[in-house]
């Protein structure tokens, strides 16, 4: 299934905005969407704890990511060549395509630029939800789910799912605000859907000791009844200090099908 318009041909009209996706490939794990126009290029990292040059058997083979690993590990990279292997991303980038091509300086905590970058994320935002994007779907969860319905395409299509994606959107969102969002987070561990509850645990353990005050919450979702949402908590366990708790989950789960 695509979500397009006809390149070529007496009926082309040129979009005023252009969505991009960047998800799973081979091994490494991603989700990062972005919203560009003319001028401006609006990226949204879903996984800002992820560095932008993750680990990858096929990619690691390479002389020049050999080649810059070595640097880098030796200080010979500068600071804007280092930014490749820094262990985390901004949440948001925005960046003026006209007077940096490259994408060198990101305007997001620009006050200047608020109401471009707040135009760009409601643009991606709703895009997200009017295709029914999959992506911030947990692995686990999205496997299970299609093996339920037959079919990927019909998980958000489902009546039993109408609001589903925007209750991840609202969780995810939350990352924007900072450690002030633990006390939502927190109540959202008791969500009934373990893809919220996936989201909320991954948001607490990004937060790490600044969300200390949900450690009784996440041990308590150790014995979650999705795996999914147990390694998410052990892992935010683990990310706050409270390894004690975490690090056995996340053992056990290393036996899980």
């Amino acid at each position: 299934y695509m979500e397009a318009r006809p390149l070529f041909g007496p009926d082309h009209r040129p979009r005023q905005y252009v969505v991009a996706a960047r998800d799973r490939c081979d091994e490494t794990l991603d989700c990062i969407r972005c919203a560009r126009t003319k001028r401006y290029k609006y990226i949204r990292n879903f996984f800002p704890f992820r560095a932008h040059l993750q680990p990858n058997r096929h990619k690691d083979r390479k002389e020049i990511v050999k080649t810059m690993r070595r640097l880098f590990a030796e200080g010979g990279l500068n600071e804007l060549q280092a930014r490749l292997f820094a262990p985390v991303r901004p949440v948001e980038e925005l960046y003026n395509l006209e007077s940096d091509p490259h994408e060198i300086h990101n305007l997001a905590d620009s006050p200047e630029h608020r109401d471009t970058l707040k135009r760009l994320r409601l643009k991606l935002l709703v895009w997200m939800e009017e295709t029914k994007d999959l992506g911030l779907v947990p692995e686990p969860e999205l496997e299970q789910l299609a093996k339920k319905y037959s079919s990927r395409y019909d998980i958000f299509r489902r009546k039993e799912n109408a609001g589903l994606l925007k209750s991840i959107l609202r969780v995810v969102n939350l990352d924007i605000r900072g450690e002030t969002a633990a006390p939502s987070l927190t109540t959202m561990m008791s969500d009934d859907r373990s893809e919220v509850r996936w989201w909320a645990a991954m948001e607490l353990g990004n937060l790490g000791a600044k969300a200390r005050s949900a450690e009784a919450v996440l041990a308590g979702a150790l014995s979650d009844s999705s795996a999914g949402v147990k390694v998410a908590a052990g892992r935010a366990l683990c990310k706050m200090g409270a390894e004690e708790k975490g690090l056995p989950a996340l053992m056990q789960a290393l036996g899980n099908k």
